[in-house]
């Protein structure tokens, strides 16, 4: 099976868990190449704690914009976001993004959804099959639910969209080859079966090399995809037992001028597998599937229980510690340590890249833009904000900051000296960490 659709990735203990499931985390390096733009100034936070004392506390990110420091160009803002929240932090983001132009999004994608391109042969008969791989991942997928093949790839776009509005936005994409004709689908309802081709170059049926038709039964058999957003997410629960919203199910990703700018799995697979981490020893624990997830599930069903009982003081106090974690930069560097500066370089830097490349290429060939959001995980940003700054040549303008978690005090069983504990914990935690082994 396909791994679950989703961008985030696991600790290997609940408290991190719990962590990146928020936010994704900070951690990257400055690149030589740019050190000097990059010393001209620290960029500022994008995460801060707001504390009135014996009366609340809350997280607070920022979405802040760039203008171009000389000549024109679009506004660039970054929409830092947070994966769990309030319902009213997900409302103000939807109506903030409404008013740009173009919105870039953070989404791990599937193997093969970012559609088929390339330079060269090679690449875009590779790419080909790898885009048709997707679609049939979805085709035999959509068997398995509805007990039959769709009867066109329309049919299939709609049941994708239904179930997640960018899997209809990345089928989109993979449906057209790398020479841009659309894949020719057939159902055959008498033997139950189908196919899917790529006619090639040509266009026409037959011919050799970049002319020869690509042909989904010469493959590797597509499996069915896990969809990964469901009430088995981690991240789902999660929200669920902090009586918060999960991100993906409280912002509406299905518009026409919202676009996934990101790696495919298979590139974060290779890249930390090159780096020496080992993916299949944290991946999977938040779409549900993993022996770690089923353990957090157990905890997560605790926590209601014990809410209920507690008068919702467990679900205060862990929306307090992901505050206090969020709001402080040590921890936050602290979690990235456990899987090595290989994780670090992949999960922020060279995705934050991505970004950056589409950006510089959609400013450069698309006109009438004036306003575009980018918006990922608020963790990304400090980075993201160094490498526009650096790269594009843009300066930082205004900021608006937006309340994503919330604990009002007055409100909650949650008390001071409870707090003072929480946070003694968390520190001795963070000492604990932090000591090295002697070699």
């Amino acid at each position: 099976m396909h791994r679950p659709i989703s961008d985030r990735f696991a600790f290997t203990g609940l408290s991190f868990l719990i962590l990146f499931s928020l936010i994704t985390p900070l951690g990257a390096q400055e690149k030589e190449e740019e050190s000097q733009a990059l010393e001209q100034a620290e960029p500022a936070p994008f995460l801060r704690v707001t504390e009135v004392k014996g009366k609340s506390i809350s997280l607070e990110i920022a979405s802040r914009d760039f203008v171009p420091r000389e000549g024109t160009g679009p506004t660039v803002t970054l929409m830092g976001v947070a994966h769990i929240g309030e319902r009213s932090f997900y409302r103000l983001l939807q109506k903030e993004l409404a008013t740009n132009d173009l919105v870039l999004y953070e989404s791990v994608l599937p193997p093969g959804a970012k559609g088929a391109g390339g330079e060269s042969s090679e690449e875009r008969i590779a790419s080909t099959k790898a885009a048709m791989g997707f679609v049939g991942s979805l085709i035999e997928t959509y068997q398995v639910v509805q007990d039959t093949y769709p009867e066109s790839l329309a049919t299939l776009v709609e049941f994708a969209s239904a179930e997640d509005p960018r899997l209809g936005q990345w089928l989109g994409n993979a449906m057209i080859d790398a020479w841009d004709r659309q894949l020719a689908y057939r159902f055959d309802g008498d033997r139950m079966d189908y196919t899917l081709v790529s006619l090639g170059s040509d266009g026409l049926p037959g011919g050799a090399d970049e002319n020869g038709d690509i042909d989904l039964l010469d493959l590797d058999p597509p499996q069915p995809m896990e969809f990964g957003g469901g009430e088995d997410n981690i991240q789902a629960q999660l929200a669920s037992a902090l009586r918060l919203q999960f991100q993906l199910h409280a912002l509406n990703y299905d518009q026409p001028n919202w676009r996934c700018s990101d790696m495919a799995m298979d590139q974060v697979d290779r890249a930390l597998a090159e780096r020496g981490v080992d993916f299949q020893l944290i991946g999977g624990a938040l779409g549900g599937t993993s022996m770690f997830a089923r353990m957090a599930k157990v905890f997560l069903g605790l926590i209601r229980f014990a809410d209920t009982l507690l008068d919702g003081a467990i679900a205060d106090m862990i929306k307090v510690m992901l505050i206090e974690m969020l709001g402080n930069d040590a921890a936050m560097e602290m979690s990235l340590d456990q899987f090595g500066e290989g994780f670090s370089e992949v999960i922020v830097d060279l995705r934050n890249q991505v970004v950056i490349d589409d950006l510089k290429t959609i400013v450069e060939h698309e006109e009438n833009l004036q306003t575009i959001a980018i918006l990922y995980g608020a963790a990304h940003m400090k980075d993201m904000a160094e490498r526009i700054c650096a790269q594009l040549d843009y300066e930082p303008a205004e900021d608006r900051w937006y309340q994503a978690i919330e604990v009002d005090l007055e409100k909650s069983a949650v008390n001071e000296r409870d707090l003072r504990q929480m946070r003694m914990m968390m520190q001795q935690m963070m000492r604990m960490q932090s000591v090295k082994p002697k070699r």
